[in-house]
């Protein structure tokens, strides 16, 4: 299914994988791509605070 390419490629893009356990319903493969997302999104915000504090 698409959500299961999507789940794949998101997570090889982001190298935010799971390493030993693999989600296996289409609910908690969604979960863990928001779960990845909002923790990439908090690396960007605080790498971005960090460079604009640098003077």
């Amino acid at each position: 299914m698409f959500l299961d390419y999507l789940f794949l490629g998101f997570n090889t893009a982001t190298a935010f994988s799971p390493t030993d356990v693999l989600p296996l319903t289409r609910r908690a493969k969604s979960l863990m791509m928001v779960e990845s997302t909002i923790s990439l999104l908090t690396l960007v915000i605080v790498a971005a605070r960090a460079i604009n504090v640098l003077p």
